[in-house]
């Protein structure tokens, strides 16, 4: 294993292990590890596997506009900026995300998802007072509903250098099956407690949720049922059958 220490105030550095399927964020002595779906990418063995969202077994289609949008996102002129994605279970909003990630570093960024519960524990051990960032960073936050509180937290505390060029560039990429602007958890993620100092609210800015939609067009829909049909045939044992 590849050994990488770091020194300085507040610094941190990135650490990729392996052929690309274990990414560590150090800061200190203290490590954020981060999730590389995009590295699970494999032919599916059952009809499980087909289904799964890491093994990418289709491929993704209908979202060129979706993924346009995140990339005029990340390659806006802030320093910092945070995105929230909503759609119901199964709607594709992980799967968008993985492709996000996969273009994102093409572009030469280190992307990747981190679970709630490894924030919470990067915080309760190394504080994210004390975190910063270089170099050009998209994570992704899956179920972050249940990090509310956490992510409260860190935003109000990255939100003083939303502006600030020259650090480096952090994107946050936010994924849930609901957010309402008058309710629930995106409500209280920016209502501003104090008007002393800076809080999630000016950090999201005038961002709003942005709901993920079913796939409209047809031809889109045909492409998708015909892409898995090939896949599970032979998994089946089975002749293809053209929808």
């Amino acid at each position: 294993m590849q050994q990488q220490s770091v020194t300085g105030n507040n610094s941190i550095a990135v650490q990729v292990t392996g052929n690309g399927n274990h990414i560590e964020v150090i800061g200190s002595t203290h490590r954020l590890a981060l999730n590389r779906l995009q590295d699970r990418q494999a032919e599916p063995e059952t009809i499980i596997e087909l289904l799964r969202t890491d093994i990418r077994a289709i491929d993704l289609v209908g979202r060129d506009a979706e993924l346009d949008a995140l990339k005029q996102w990340r390659n806006s002129d802030r320093a910092i900026a945070v995105r929230c994605i909503t759609g119901r279970a199964g709607s594709g909003k992980t799967r968008l995300a993985i492709e996000a990630c996969v273009r994102a570093e093409t572009d030469g960024w280190t992307a990747a998802l981190v679970s709630g519960d490894e924030l919470r524990r990067f915080h309760d051990n190394a504080s994210l007072m004390h975190w910063t960032f270089t170099g050009k960073l998209l994570l992704v936050v899956d179920y972050a509903a249940t990090s509310l509180a956490l992510l409260k937290t860190w935003f109000a505390i990255l939100a003083p250098h939303r502006k600030t060029t020259g650090q480096g560039t952090l994107r946050i990429l936010l994924l849930e099956r609901q957010a309402e602007t008058q309710s629930g958890w995106w409500q209280d993620l920016l209502r501003q407690d104090s008007l002393s100092h800076a809080s999630a609210a000016d950090l999201i800015g005038a961002e709003t949720p942005i709901p993920l939609l079913p796939l409209s067009d047809i031809e889109d829909r045909r492409a998708l049922l015909k892409a898995t049909m090939v896949k599970a045939a032979p998994i089946l044992r089975k002749p293809v059958v053209a929808p």
